[in-house]
C-alpha cells in the first residue's frame, strides 16, 4: 500500500464515520459514501478496516494501562483494561456504534 492509498483509506474511513454520525440508523453502505466506494472493494473490507481502526486505538491504551498497573503495587490489570476500553469508546463513539451495530456481521465474526 502506498502513502497515497493509505491516506485515501483514512479519508474514506472518516467519511464513513461522518456519514454514520449524520445518519445513525443507516446501514453501512458504500454507495452512500462515494469516498469509501472508491477505496474499499466491499462492505466486508470496510467493516474490517473500521475494526482495525478500533483495535489500534484500544491496544495502545491497553498497553499503557497494563504497564502502569504493573508499575504500581496496587495496580489492577483488569481495571486498567476496562478503563482503556471505556476511554477508547468515549473517544470514538461513532466508531463504537457502527461496530456494535454490525457485531453479528460475518465480516466481523472472525475478528
Amino acid at each position: 500500500m502506498t502513502w497515497t492509498q493509505f491516506h485515501q483509506r483514512q479519508e474514506a474511513i472518516r467519511a464513513v464515520l461522518d456519514h454514520a454520525r449524520a445518519n445513525p440508523a443507516a446501514e453501512i453502505d458504500l454507495a452512500a459514501v462515494p469516498a469509501a466506494a472508491e477505496v474499499f472493494t466491499s462492505r466486508d473490507e470496510l467493516l474490517r478496516a473500521l475494526h482495525y481502526k478500533w483495535m489500534r486505538s484500544l491496544v495502545g491504551r491497553v498497553d499503557v494501562g497494563v504497564e502502569d498497573a504493573d508499575a504500581d503495587p496496587r495496580g489492577d490489570r483488569v481495571e486498567a483494561v476496562t478503563k482503556a476500553w471505556r476511554r477508547t469508546a468515549a473517544d470514538n463513539p461513532v466508531l463504537r456504534q457502527v461496530l456494535d451495530a454490525h457485531a453479528d456481521d460475518p465480516a466481523l465474526a472472525e475478528m
